[in-house]
């Protein structure tokens, strides 16, 4: 698949995960996974997970969970946590949990539920707090993780100065090299994005250095299920590429254009990242001829960016010697962008049953059911504070929103869901109006007595972001899961299923 609300490339679909039961680092869009029991991560088949799930005789099934639980083993109990889980039975789940925590002290569970208590954590200094304690109570464990975690917190603390030496201390103790180097350009890109170009290229250019001796080496293929081996030629590659951002920042045009191409001409034209910075210094430079095509690919990928829909007709005039024929080229591509997008969406056909009905309050306390919206095309976008990909998508669904904002036959609604905190609307109230955005946003809060959010649950939903597009007779037309990819591709989408859920290109 090739869509832009789609699973697409690793880390754009979170999926179900109490933050006890899944150690998962949330940070800038990026999730990876650790190695701990979950039924909720991706990995092997757990054969005694399955033969529970798959018994069909009650007595057995039950002989089965009580000799679990009178077990002393760690591994049993935590099969027990797995399988309550699996039944969406997050009371039971939590009470196995709390006895497992207290049976073993240090063991997996514990040792996730104190790392997560680090993710968790919004303030830089308290993460090395828990950090500290962390490392004291669990000495043997590796902690790579979560050193990369507080130095990402540093690195976007905002209303002072980055405390760039935190940063440094905490990225620097990293040492898997290969986990380094998929976090470092992370870290420097968020030192960057917050202003302090020096700071990142303190981070990039001693990795990148290091890196270019090695980018010869021969890499050993990865064997199935094995961690990620170094790859010294990519990763050199994709720090020249950030070392060239870093000198767009600093007004150096001239010289990330040598860097940028360096890059691009070493790859094999297909890193987003890398083909993103040499078309900014082709831009900055004004070597528009060159970029055009590149621009033009982007356009018909729906990934326009601002200064690329700014520069295109200037671009179009020094590829072709003048503006004859853009008119007739600009909206070939709208068409084609448009013809694109109505064949993709196919893919989210979903099978016309009734959408369960909610009722859900809103940021403001005030009552929506979807019962009351019938007659009308809804849009529902399931996500989280914490889900990177959920709010990648969010300038996107602005976007859409804001083109459908006077259409009184089109509703969104925003369903905030699987928060940690027990209390998360004043973080979610926050974070909409701190980024300006116009949704309406409903509370799918954690039930008290079943320990499960009743609406998420009722679509069963088992990754976010999750959209649906519900018609005018309460069903579901639509549904996708996953972000990445363009917004403009993504609008395009977005509106060819909310059009034909209407039936206007039937």
């Amino acid at each position: 698949m090739n869509s832009s609300f789609n699973r697409g490339a690793r880390g754009f679909l979170l999926s179900r995960a109490p933050i006890f039961f899944l150690n998962t680092l949330l940070v800038a869009g990026y999730f990876f996974f650790m190695a701990v029991p979950t039924a909720s991560a991706q990995g092997p088949r757990n054969p005694r997970l399955d033969s529970l799930l798959n018994e069909k005789d009650s007595g057995v099934l039950q002989r089965q969970m009580e000799r679990l639980e009178q077990s002393h083993k760690e591994t049993d109990l935590n099969l027990l946590v797995l399988f309550y889980d699996r039944k969406n039975d997050g009371k039971k789940a939590e009470e196995i949990l709390a006895k497992v925590i207290r049976q073993f002290p240090r063991g997996e569970y514990a040792f996730n539920k104190a790392a997560n208590a680090i993710v968790a954590e919004k303030s830089p200094e308290k993460k090395e707090a828990l950090l500290r304690m962390l490392k004291a109570h669990f000495p043997k464990k590796s902690v790579d993780m979560y050193y990369y975690d507080v130095a990402y917190g540093y690195a976007e603390q905002k209303g002072a100065p980055i405390k760039i030496e935190k940063v440094l201390s905490y990225a620097r103790r990293i040492t898997d090299p290969a986990f380094r180097d998929m976090v470092f350009p992370m870290i420097a890109g968020q030192v960057l994005d917050n202003g302090d170009p020096a700071g990142a290229a303190m981070l990039v250019k001693g990795s990148m250095d290091s890196l270019r001796p090695k980018i010869n080496e021969v890499v050993i293929p990865q064997a199935p299920g094995a961690p990620p081996r170094r790859n010294p030629r990519a990763a050199y590659y994709n720090y020249v590429a950030l070392y060239a951002r870093i000198l767009l920042k600093e007004n150096k045009a001239a010289e990330a254009f040598s860097y940028a191409k360096e890059a691009y001409d070493s790859s094999n034209k297909k890193s987003p990242g890398i083909n993103a910075v040499y078309l900014s210094t082709l831009m900055a430079t004004g070597n528009l001829k060159e970029a055009f095509p590149l621009i033009d690919k982007g356009y018909r990928k729906g990934d326009a960016t601002p200064e690329m829909k700014q520069k295109l007709k200037e671009a179009y005039v020094q590829a072709h010697g003048s503006d004859a024929g853009y008119d007739a080229y600009f909206a070939a591509i709208q068409t084609e962008l448009m013809d694109s997008a109505k064949a993709r969406i196919v893919q989210f056909k979903a099978d016309n049953q009734p959408a369960p009905a909610f009722t859900l309050k809103d940021m403001e306390g005030k009552s929506v059911s979807l019962d009351s919206l019938k007659g009308k095309i809804v849009i529902l976008d399931f996500w989280a504070t914490w889900c990177g990909p959920c709010k990648r998508s969010f300038p996107a669904m602005q976007l859409a929103v804001d083109k459908y904002k006077n259409d009184p036959d089109v509703v969104f609604l925003f369903i905030d869901t699987w928060e940690h905190n027990a209390d998360p609307l004043p973080e979610v109230k926050g974070y909409i109006t701190d980024k300006k955005f116009t949704f309406r946003v409903l509370m799918d809060l954690k039930d008290a007595e079943t320990k499960s959010n009743k609406v998420v649950t009722s679509f069963k939903v088992s990754g976010i972001p999750t959209k649906f597009i519900i018609n005018k007779e309460g069903a579901i037309v639509y549904r996708l899961t996953g972000f990445s990819g363009g917004d403009d591709a993504a609008v395009r989408e977005i509106s060819a299923m909310i059009e034909t859920a209407r039936g206007s290109m039937l």
